[in-house]
């Protein structure tokens, strides 16, 4: 079990499938790592019965510019 890995903020860029369209989307999630991110990601989408293709994720700076 992994209690003690700090966690770190991932925004996770998508499309999400619907009927014959595909609508963009992007989600901050805090993960371990972007494996991790996906796979929560994913798991999310199947929760609510929807179909998802991840295009990219990408770490959060929480020390970067906006």
């Amino acid at each position: 079990m992994m209690d003690n890995v700090p966690l770190t903020r991932f925004r996770v860029h998508f499309d999400l499938l619907g009927d014959a369209k595909r609508t963009p989307q992007t989600l901050d999630i805090w993960a371990s790592n972007p494996a991790d991110a996906r796979e929560r990601m994913l798991d999310q989408a199947k929760a609510q019965s929807q179909r998802i293709h991840i295009h990219k994720t990408k770490v959060i700076r929480e020390d970067a510019v906006c």
